[in-house]
């Protein structure tokens, strides 16, 4: 009778984990500032739409190529902004027109958007940047993520995006990186891992996955070792940077996945909205050598909030799932503090939650004076969301 009683009360406690999970997963894609992407990508495709007509009222070469890169509505819209160089070279543009120094020639936007034209007249590519890449591999539930893949050096819009990827991890404090050819079955295990992320959090999985645009299999040496994965930010819009070796474990990769596409959907987010103040001065950060500016600690916390309702997710993972992409702990990477499986329990913040939680408090203590409003309300709200996983006053 007691062996009873204790096995259905471990069953309600395991009915009431899994509704849980599923109601967090819903409401981090429901808030209409940082949570719902149909919103965060409207917003976006609104200001680069608009972005484009004052460009083209400054320069004669943009409003000649109005008519083929307005024409077929919203929808070709969203395929012509997915590009990382068309993003790009608007963001700078932007940058230009705030200086008052948009003025005619800019012949890398003129070249770029023009490209873009040609591209959007096939149905099989989304921009200039895909239709040079030497394989053809796209990969998420979708099939809307393309994989790096050329070898054409010499051509310009490639050498643009390598130097991009240049500045981008140079500013890391990186060495010179290898970017991989992807082979078919890497490509399977990239596949693999964004089909996991599906069905782990259906609706987290599916917002992050539609923030990607390109991924990039890349060997490059990195602040405190190898490289894992990471985002391209500003330098390379909407694609994420990933080591070939991380595909082995699909669950972790997953994870590596859900991480970088919540930093794309956050630097969508800050595209019309403001979370820090721009003066606040470096923070220490215990398990960095080097102090973080105060946009990163919020990214950070953005990204370690999630990852915890990931982990409670994986597990609670059914036995289909554990069939089909084998245990967690069964694989046997390097532990760090991202990973659901080997987590480094021997250096201090080796877990992630204990770095969710030191983010989560100062943020609502020590450092709250440096968000802005917006940025109050969105650690409030990944507080809230999570509060059943992490016990924030522990």
């Amino acid at each position: 009778m007691a062996l009873s009683e204790s096995l259905r009360s471990q069953g309600q406690q395991e009915a009431s984990l899994l509704d849980a999970i599923r109601t967090a997963d819903r409401e981090l894609t429901r808030h209409p500032v940082f949570g719902d992407s149909k919103r965060i990508h409207a917003l976006v495709l609104e200001r680069y739409k608009f972005g484009l007509e004052l460009f083209a009222e400054r320069l004669p070469a943009v409003a000649a190529l109005l008519p083929p890169l307005t024409e077929g509505g919203d929808a070709r819209a969203r395929r012509l902004y997915r590009d990382p160089l068309v993003r790009k070279v608007m963001e700078a543009a932007f940058k230009k027109l705030e200086q008052g120094a948009l003025v005619a020639p800019q012949a890398e936007l003129e070249d770029i958007l023009s490209l873009a034209a040609e591209a959007l007249k096939r149905t099989d590519i989304d921009g200039p940047c895909e239709a040079r890449m030497s394989r053809r591999f796209r990969v998420g539930p979708r099939q809307d993520t393309w994989v790096w893949s050329f070898d054409h050096a010499e051509d310009p819009v490639l050498r643009e995006l390598r130097e991009g990827f240049d500045r981008a991890f140079s500013s890391r404090g990186s060495r010179p990186g290898r970017i991989i050819q992807p082979e078919p079955e890497q490509v399977a295990r990239l596949d693999r891992a964004c089909a996991l992320l599906a069905r782990v959090l259906p609706e987290v999985g599916a917002s992050v996955l539609g923030h990607i645009s390109s991924i990039c299999l890349l060997e490059v040496e990195v602040e405190g070792g190898k490289m894992m994965s990471a985002s391209g930010g500003d330098g390379i819009p909407s694609t994420v940077f990933m080591s070939p070796e991380q595909l082995r474990n699909p669950w972790d990769a997953a994870g590596h996945l859900l991480h970088e596409g919540l930093h794309l959907k956050l630097f969508d987010v800050v595209r019309a909205h403001t979370l820090v103040d721009p003066h606040s001065d470096p923070l220490e950060i215990p398990w960095r050598d080097i102090p973080w500016p105060m946009v990163r600690a919020i990214f950070a916390f953005h990204v370690y909030a999630h990852i915890e309702l990931y982990r409670a997710a994986v597990d609670q993972a059914d036995a289909g799932l554990l069939r089909e992409f084998g245990e967690p702990g069964s694989y046997t990477d390097n532990r760090h503090a991202m990973s659901v499986s080997r987590n480094n329990e021997s250096v201090p913040y080796g877990l992630s939650v204990d770095r969710t939680r030191f983010l989560g408090k100062h943020l609502r203590t020590t450092w709250a004076s440096r968000l802005t409003p917006e940025g109050l309300q969105l650690t409030r709200w990944l507080q809230q969301c999570l509060a059943p996983f992490v016990d924030w006053d522990a």
